[in-house]
């Protein structure tokens, strides 16, 4: 990794770098990033391998935490090749997520929700503090919709405005929160997959329908969760977080387990059956749908 500071300012504990370079490897492959970053002092060269989050560049205990989401390039999609070697993509990026405990608990969590209209596609991000749901920050942005509707193929649509509104939220989340599938995916790389790996952060996937498996005696009690199967694999769970109303399916994106998946939407979902972000994220992309209507 490559760090080229153009500009900064200079506190007495820290320097606010408003511009940088930084080049990723990613195997044979780089990709070149512009985005801001707090450096802890002093500022110095900081070798090694960018997180999501936090580098600690050596023993010494200097740092870099980013301040705001970063898109790994590599993981766009590529909106004119045609379905069928969309879906061998999805085949290779899918052996790439990882399922890991979260490092710490979250103080903040985020989701991104999407709506698709005729020929644009209008992205939301919300943030909110955890576990209180202080709303922090509600973002849009809207892009191109370009890719034809395939089934499985979600992200191939969604991807684009989910990352342009992701791109503005003005801090880094612990968690996100995509509305749709992860796991839970007849290829096992839904769109919180593609969300986790694009941005390189702890994603799970709240959908509000089944697109594989089957679960069964799920109760009634808000709180009730049972395995959502396929196949004999566990992909995720059904999850009734209000008494009486249909149940959520969290599933892993990214970087996260399946428990703590639960956990988050399970402490999340205070006033709908939804997490509080998704809530606001869809309110606000459907107001923003209904003003954008002539």
């Amino acid at each position: 990794m490559v760090i080229h500071v153009t500009t900064q300012s200079i506190t007495p504990r820290a320097a606010i770098v408003r511009r940088a370079t930084i080049v990723f490897s990613y195997g044979e492959q780089w990709t070149l990033c512009y985005a801001s970053f707090r450096l802890f002092m002093p500022i110095v060269f900081l070798p090694g391998s960018v997180g999501a989050h936090r580098l600690e560049a050596d023993a010494t205990g200097i740092g870099m935490e980013r301040t705001h989401i970063i898109v790994n390039h590599a993981y766009l999609p590529d909106l004119a090749e045609p379905p069928r070697e969309a879906v061998a993509q999805q085949r290779v990026w899918a052996a790439l997520v990882r399922e890991a405990p979260l490092p710490r608990p979250p103080e903040t969590i985020a989701a991104v929700d999407v709506h698709l209209g005729a020929d644009r596609a209008i992205g939301v991000a919300a943030l909110v503090s955890f576990p209180d749901l202080t709303p922090i920050a509600v973002v849009s942005a809207d892009a191109p919709l370009a890719y034809p509707y395939v089934p499985g193929l979600l992200s191939w649509r969604e991807l684009p405005a989910a990352l342009a509104a992701l791109e503005r939220l003005p801090a880094v989340p612990d968690v996100l929160i995509a509305d749709g599938h992860g796991r839970s995916h007849p290829r096992r790389f839904g769109l919180a997959c593609h969300l986790g790996l694009a941005v390189d952060l702890p994603t799970l996937g709240c959908a509000k329908s089944i697109l594989v498996g089957r679960y069964e005696g799920l109760a009634e009690a808000a709180g009730s969760v049972v395995p959502l199967v396929d196949k004999g694999e566990v992909v995720a769970m059904a999850l009734r977080t209000r008494t009486g109303v249909a149940p959520v399916f969290p599933s892993v994106g990214h970087r996260i387990t399946l428990d703590d998946a639960v956990e988050i939407v399970r402490r999340s979902a205070v006033r709908t059956k939804l997490p509080e972000p998704s809530r606001l994220a869809h309110n606000e992309a459907q107001r923003l749908a209904r003003a954008a209507r002539p």
